[in-house]
């Protein structure tokens, strides 16, 4: 028994010795802060990260919302940052799905007027992070009010 006990001590120093080193090293801590949304695969090995930049939304300002793409690479280290601004009202961010290379970006608007919520996809290229033509409207459906809207769910 107590052989047994040497060997086993015996064997974890000797593992211990031939242990691998690791190296962990962090990159510069942002000085944004950034609401995490989704990842999705990119092209080849990459990924690519959707955050959302908040600002304002005090007593005397209004709250807006900036989708944060980054691309990174199969070593995680950052390829490319897009940050994108919308000129029209009422737009909510809803998501990134990546479809064989292919990012689409997800995104509805309300309409007080004809109290409707449309849905829009938006095709990203995946290495350059650019918008790849217009929006492409998904679907219009009826609300009764900014607080209660039809949802969309899609399938691919």
């Amino acid at each position: 028994m107590r052989i047994l006990g040497i060997l086993t001590l015996l064997g974890l120093a000797t593992s211990a010795l031939n242990a691998q080193k690791v190296k962990v090293s962090w990159s510069e801590e942002s000085k944004v802060e950034l609401e995490y949304g989704s990842l999705v695969k990119g092209n080849g090995t990459e990924m690519v990260k959707l955050c959302f930049e908040n600002k304002g939304g005090g007593l005397f300002s209004k709250r807006t919302t900036t989708p944060v793409l980054s691309r990174y690479n199969n070593k995680l280290v950052e390829q490319g940052l897009k940050s994108y601004t919308v000129a029209e009202d009422n737009i909510v961010f809803n998501g990134l799905v990546s479809v064989q290379n292919n990012l689409f970006m997800f995104t509805n608007q309300y309409d007080k007027e004809s109290k409707s919520t449309t849905f829009y996809s938006q095709k990203i290229d995946a290495q350059t992070l650019n918008p790849v033509g217009k929006p492409n409207t998904v679907a219009v459906m009826a609300a009764i009010d900014r607080g209660r809207q039809s949802t969309g769910n899609y399938e691919l």
